[in-house]
């Protein structure tokens, strides 16, 4: 039981970064001017459909969706 609700959290939280990220690189697309800049903004988009897709494996109970959940896991975004 605990590994189901496990399942379903991770799952649901793929799911949600996922479309945040693709909902903020939508509605910042407009906002930046330059080349480098509309490739972070790229960037997060392919992380959110990432998640997305990760957190759909997920909840599928597919290998490949905890494999990417894991990958998706080590990439991160934040300024050092």
């Amino acid at each position: 039981m605990k590994r189901k609700i496990a399942v379903w959290v991770s799952g649901l939280l793929l799911l949600t970064i996922g479309v945040l990220g693709v909902v903020n690189a939508v509605t910042e697309w407009s906002d930046w001017q330059t080349a480098l800049q509309h490739s972070v903004i790229v960037a997060s988009l392919l992380y959110g459909l990432s998640g997305i897709v990760a957190g759909i494996g997920v909840l599928m109970r597919r290998r490949w969706g905890f494999t990417m959940g894991r990958i998706i896991r080590t990439v991160d975004f934040e300024p050092f």
